[in-house]
């Protein structure tokens, strides 16, 4: 149910729908899929590199599935610094990161396990 007491899913346009909570892969999805328009973009968009650039230094906030979205959205938005920066982290958590703690493929969880050799 959306907070308006509609439950279909629909574009975004207008009023207070960027703000903090959405950072990280909702707001990555929500531009990937073009649910916000207009200023409502505009708005997802600068929230979603501030979370990025601001509260996490540059590094990914997103999880798995979320990740793909925001290098898409943030590519497509003409961001691809952003994307470019997130994906060429050398400190945690990041890929950068785990070749520098020499991986040869993803690691299971950010930080470095003996037992996440295999993903």
């Amino acid at each position: 149910m959306g907070p308006n007491g509609n439950s279909q899913v629909g574009p975004v346009a207008g009023g207070g729908v960027a703000g903090p909570a959405l950072a990280g892969g909702t707001a990555a999805i929500l531009l990937w899929r073009g649910a916000a328009m207009g200023e409502a973009m505009t708005r997802a968009l600068s929230v979603l590199v501030r979370d990025i650039e601001d509260a996490h230094a540059g590094h990914l906030t997103t999880g798995i599935f979320g990740t793909k979205f925001m290098l898409q959205a943030l590519t497509e938005a003409g961001r691809a610094d952003v994307a470019f920066g997130m994906v060429n982290q050398s400190t945690f958590p990041g890929w950068g990161y785990m070749l520098e703690n020499g991986a040869t493929t993803l690691w299971e969880h950010w930080e470095f396990s003996d037992n996440t050799f295999s993903h």
